[in-house]
Order: structure tokens, then sequence, then C-alpha cells
């Protein structure tokens, strides 16, 4: 067990030094892998039509509809989903997309972002029904620590395109 442990140590000492031999980025580097090359796709308009009025909750859920009708890879994940979402949001998408593209997970807002950021990493693109605010904390780790800075840290690699979604305000406004 010694030798094991002073094995590793002496593994970690020299990436350690070889992390602190290399060069720093360059200034023009530091901005690189932050933002979206093509940040304008993220702001389509819709296909509206002219006069057409819906609640808030339905428009959620035309736009939850058109992203899985438009692009395979895009799934729903959060709690309670089956029977239409908290806020009703969902309503009629479990039936129409399948339970694999709506998927109703356990209470777990650190599992769902981590594995939504994973996926997200190797291409799919999930949609994040977190349901109220207050779940954002118990996320904190893989929302900050993963899916801010994946792209950032692999230099390119990965891209994370996940969209999060959560309802607060106060009363029963849910703004």
């Amino acid at each position: 067990a010694r030798e094991m442990a002073a094995a590793a140590q002496l593994q970690a000492d020299r990436a350690i030094d070889r992390a602190h031999g290399a060069p720093g980025p360059s200034p023009e580097a530091l901005m690189s892998y932050i933002y979206s090359p093509d940040s304008a796709a993220l702001y389509r308009r819709g296909a509206t039509p002219p006069g057409h009025r819906t609640t808030y909750a339905g428009a959620v859920n035309e736009a939850l509809a058109a992203a899985l009708t438009s692009d395979p890879t895009t799934y729903v994940i959060g709690s309670g989903l089956a029977g239409g979402g908290r806020f009703g949001t969902l309503h009629g998408l479990p039936e129409r997309f399948g339970h694999n593209r709506v998927i109703d997970a356990p209470i777990r807002p650190n599992v769902i972002v981590g594995s939504a950021v994973t996926a997200a990493a190797a291409g799919q693109r999930p949609i994040i029904e977190m349901g109220i605010a207050e779940f954002l904390t118990l996320a904190a780790d893989p929302i900050v620590n993963d899916a801010a800075k994946l792209r950032y840290a692999s230099n390119g690699q990965y891209r994370v395109p996940l969209v999060i979604r959560v309802a607060n305000g106060p009363g029963q406004g849910w703004g």
C-alpha cells in the first residue's frame, strides 16, 4: 500500500510540475469557446399566425412541441411530466412524442441536470423542466461547474446545448 501511495504521489507531483511549467493561454484565447459561434440561430422567430392568442403555458407547450418536432435529438426531462407538468406546459406531449422524449424523472435536480449535461455533450439537445426555481440550488454543481464551463474547459471539443426552464414568482402567478 505504501509503494502504491508513493507511486501515486510521484505521478501527481509530476502532473503538477507539468501544469506549472506549461505556458498560460494567450490573451486572444481567453475568450475562445465562451460564446456560441452562431448565437443568432438561438433567436429564430417562430411561424405564429397573425392574431394567434394563447396563455403563457400554451405558448411554452407550443414551443416545446416545435422543438421536439424539428429536432429528433431534442428531449424534455423533469419531475412530474407524465401528467402534463406542474403547470400544464407539457399537456399532451408525452402521448404525442413518447415517454422516451418526454421523460418523467424522479425529483433529483442534480442528477437530472448532470445527465442532461452529459447527453448534451454527446450530441443530444435536452430541455430540463426544473419545476420551481428553488430546485436550482440543488443542481448548482452541474450547472455551474459542468454546463457553464465544459465548452471552454474542453477547448471547444464539447458543446452543451441545453435549456433549463424554471418557474418563479409569488403566489400562483409563477411568472
